[in-house]
């Protein structure tokens, strides 16, 4: 029995297996001989397809424990069926979640320069502490158009999803709330992207762009208790 590597997610598209390794900072999409040997061991009915060696000496499969049932399989996520209403700048928002959502943002665009992924993904998993007002007195989704607000101070060239997302998973935790940070991708050409939802409502993107990508990883953090 196999299962992936703990940094390894993958996802198919359109018959194309996408690997994102997080230990490498890389996306990928697997040769098409290993490609079709991968999609048999899949689809198999035969426990005699073996896993293809390429998968196994570039450590994005690993053996199983006696223990594990093992796990090869896609990421999946709900697709998101409705987003946030149209940004109004006139709607007013308090100061110390302005203050605490700017801080947020300008710390995410520093750290994702000069940190590795694996290790964004893993503080952002890990941030389950903070201070602010409790989630049962504000909705996820009024605390997300606040923070869309302020966003929008920042020069359209500032504007990158990844840092952003992470800002506002890393900002609606603190606040109490869960949320879902997925990355997607598309091939043909190949692109790469990041969001923010809760369910199936999308927190900082919209509908018609999100669907073109098919979700490779996703990372859910956990409600702050308060």
């Amino acid at each position: 029995m196999w299962r992936l590597a703990n940094h390894v997610s993958f996802c198919w598209v359109d018959g194309q297996a996408v690997f994102l390794d997080l230990s490498r900072d890389r996306y990928f999409a697997l040769p098409r001989s290993v490609n079709r040997a991968f999609q048999q061991w899949n689809d198999q009915d035969d426990a005699r397809i073996a896993m293809p060696e390429a998968l196994i000496k570039n450590a994005l499969v690993v053996p199983a424990r006696q223990d594990d049932p093992g796990n090869v399989q896609p990421c999946t996520l709900p697709a998101p069926t409705e987003a946030l209403p149209l940004l109004d700048l006139r709607d007013r928002f308090r100061i110390t979640r302005a203050v605490e959502a700017v801080w947020t943002l300008v710390r995410m665009r520093r750290q994702v320069r000069r940190t590795p992924l694996q290790k964004l993904v893993v503080e952002v998993s890990r941030c389950n502490t903070g201070s602010g007002q409790s989630a049962s007195r504000i909705s996820v989704t009024d605390l997300a158009m606040e923070f869309a607000r302020i966003r929008a101070w920042f020069p359209k060239h500032q504007t990158s999803c990844l840092p952003d997302s992470l800002a506002l998973s890393m900002f609606l935790n603190r606040y109490g709330h869960a949320a879902t940070l997925a990355f997607g991708v598309t091939v043909h050409p190949f692109g790469a992207h990041c969001w923010v939802q809760t369910g199936t409502t999308l927190l900082n993107d919209t509908l018609d762009h999100v669907v073109r990508y098919t979700p490779i990883l996703v990372t859910c953090l956990a409600a702050t208790s308060r």
